[in-house]
């Protein structure tokens, strides 16, 4: 309702992610909802540095190089200041060992960002599926196990994640 108790009236709907400030017009219905973290305070201060978080972070993912990590850093704080510029990157997570962390880079993207923000899939299989609609409106879509894909799938996916726009199904 605006301000005058009156339902509101939207001449289209657009997915347009933003920090703070939503950029559409009044008359434009925006599906994103913001990031639920975007207003937080903490109640204590204390060294980001010190947290088990960038030591994962740092260990995991970067396998502690100190250029990998801030490129990881650099990257994800784009990500987050500007939500609606698509990096046309397709990162890859690869272990041949099960319970390293790949899968749990998903679930802390998620808890910076929402739920509602990103879509998990087990294996690429599901991704490719062609009723896509859960992919529309995502910042993230994660495949967790996309090995043993053929050449034309690996072409495909390269294909996705350029795309300026996509038909959902």
């Amino acid at each position: 309702r605006n301000s005058k108790g009156f339902v509101m009236r939207y001449g289209s709907m657009t997915y347009c992610p933003y920090l703070k400030i939503d950029p559409t017009p009044a008359d434009v219905y925006n599906t994103f909802t913001g990031f639920p973290l975007i207003d937080y305070t903490p109640t204590q201060e204390f060294n980001v540095k010190d947290t088990m978080i960038w030591k994962w972070l740092f260990e995991v993912y970067a396998n502690c190089d100190q250029k990998k990590f801030e490129y990881i850093l650099d990257s994800h704080t784009s990500k987050l200041l500007h939500p609606e510029v698509r990096s046309e990157r397709l990162w890859v997570l690869l272990s041949s060992e099960h319970g390293v962390g790949k899968t749990s880079y998903f679930h802390w993207w998620r808890s910076l960002t929402s739920s509602e923000h990103v879509l998990f899939y087990h294996d690429y299989k599901t991704f490719a599926d062609g009723f896509n609609m859960l992919q529309a409106n995502k910042l993230l879509i994660y495949i967790d196990d996309a090995s043993g894909i053929t050449r034309s799938e690996s072409q495909s996916l390269n294909s996705r994640v350029t795309l300026v726009s996509m038909k959902f199904n």
